[in-house]
């Protein structure tokens, strides 16, 4: 015998002529914990650079400063300028490859996208199978091949070392290839009937349907290049191309309980940049995740 169990339907409040959806109270039960555990750290970063020395001291220590200086910075500055190379030297070397390693990025992602997604060049897919097949990779995997390549360039040592490897990242072609294949074909048709070129129909058709992934890949490749210390610890020789990051690992090395200060300090230098990016990025990183969900 057949037993009918009753649907469960989403309440609706009913306001005026509009109904809206009332959310159910579990998913705030369990995303306000989570939002907090995730700002933890960046609040305690963030106490940790203006506190005191003797406040650094204390056991166990307070998650919230009670008496805020600036010392920290002022003992970084310090500990830098004894250095034959400023501080300042350190934080251009960072945003140098970091903006150009975003503009060229993503700038190559697109291009070879395009062609993948929307023309049917020969080979499209097993290029594709390709790129996928990359992602399977990681990093360290690359970084003997990535290090041959460049040193026989004769590039150790130098901007471009930094840069070079960075540029074929297969997640940014991934990626905008998803995007660009969900733009109707007919559309780019018809642009080609007016008379388009390809040139053209990619830089005023295609580019701003994709900006949320553009926002997306230059978001995620900021913060891969501003914030690891890997490639400049590989090719760099020289102190003054050192990065950020890799200039805060070394402040760190010392025991000393005087530098824990000076190191929260400068990470949160560095981490300032992210969180403005973010700040900027969040419209279209926000409507790339809802743009996956869309399907047909």
């Amino acid at each position: 015998m057949a037993i009918a169990f009753p649907l469960r339907r989403r309440r609706r409040v009913a306001i005026g002529s509009t109904k809206v959806h009332k959310e159910p109270v579990g998913i705030y039960v369990v995303l306000i914990p989570l939002s907090i555990l995730a700002i933890l750290p960046i609040v305690f970063m963030t106490s940790q650079a203006l506190k005191p020395i003797d406040e650094l001291l204390k056991f166990p220590p307070d998650l919230i400063v009670q008496h805020p200086t600036m010392i920290n910075f002022q003992n970084l500055l310090i500990a830098t300028s004894a250095t034959s190379v400023p501080f300042t030297r350190y934080i251009f070397n960072s945003a140098w490859v970091t903006v150009v390693q975003v503009i060229v990025g993503v700038t190559i992602g697109s291009l070879c996208a395009y062609p993948l997604a929307k023309i049917q060049v020969p080979g499209a897919k097993l290029i594709m199978a390709l790129v996928i097949a990359a992602l399977a990779f990681p990093a360290q995997v690359l970084a003997i091949p990535n290090y041959l390549v460049v040193s026989s360039l004769h590039m150790v040592d130098t901007y471009w070392a930094l840069i070079i490897p960075a540029l074929g990242a297969s997640f940014n072609v991934f990626v905008m290839v998803q995007f660009m294949s969900q733009i109707p074909t007919p559309l780019l048709e018809a642009a080609k009937i007016d008379g388009a070129r390809e040139w053209t129909i990619f830089w005023r058709l295609v580019i701003p349907m994709v900006r949320p992934a553009i926002a997306t890949i230059a978001f995620l490749t900021f913060t891969a290049a501003w914030n690891s210390a890997g490639p400049a610890l590989i090719y760099v020789r020289t102190e003054s191309m050192r990065t950020l990051p890799l200039a805060i690992a070394t402040l760190g090395v010392s025991t000393n309980i005087a530098t824990i200060g000076i190191v929260q300090a400068a990470s949160l230098l560095q981490f300032i940049p992210s969180l403005i990016i973010f700040l900027l990025s969040r419209a279209g990183m926000m409507q790339a995740l809802a743009h996956t969900g869309i399907k047909g």
